[in-house]
């Protein structure tokens, strides 16, 4: 299975010179999400062990590439491509692929370059219990995600930037949690 797997995943490489390019399926087009998941087989089945540091650092400093250094997000310049709907905007896209890029360079080893700052809002405990109740519950999918991609990247941030505030973030989002 892993080589079928992994063959599935080589095949869908389009490009010659840099081998970060991935296509989702045959006809998709390229875009980084892709390559993301790429970097997630690899590592699930032990391949990234047998990477030279020269490919691993090119691989990260391709998903870096996407970091903006005020905010912190990782941001596709595509991905207003993509947009399906108000709920699925460029901000959600934005987060959703910071919580892939940063899983992918930890998947790597590397860090982000830059610290999560777009979370300062979040910390705000009445900020956080705001948006969380304003989030678009009927949509529980939606809005799971988007809680979600706040939840992940607090971790990233308080483990990788020792982040004490980020810390705080998530004793607020598990309490909201567990009384709603």
């Amino acid at each position: 299975m892993r080589s079928q797997v992994m063959s599935f995943v080589e095949s869908m490489n389009d490009s010659d010179d840099q081998h970060y390019h991935y296509k989702l399926f045959k006809t998709a087009e390229v875009n980084p999400y892709p390559s993301c998941f790429a970097i997630y087989l690899k590592y699930m089945f032990g391949q990234l062990e047998n990477m030279q540091e020269e490919e691993i650092r090119g691989w990260a400093e391709y998903f870096r590439g996407f970091q903006d250094q005020d905010s912190g997000i990782f941001s596709d310049p595509n991905a207003f491509n993509r947009v399906v709907d108000e709920k699925h905007d460029s901000d959600h896209l934005d987060m959703q692929f910071t919580t892939f890029c940063i899983q992918a360079l930890d998947c790597l080893g590397i860090e982000s370059k830059y610290p999560l700052k777009f979370l300062e809002p979040y910390h705000d405990q009445s900020y956080l219990n705001r948006w969380l109740n304003e989030l678009d519950w009927s949509n529980s999918s939606n809005s799971g995600n988007k809680c979600m991609f706040v939840a992940i990247c607090a971790i990233y941030d308080y483990e990788i930037f020792n982040n004490q505030k980020s810390k705080k973030l998530l004793s607020y989002w598990l309490d909201w949690m567990n009384n709603n």
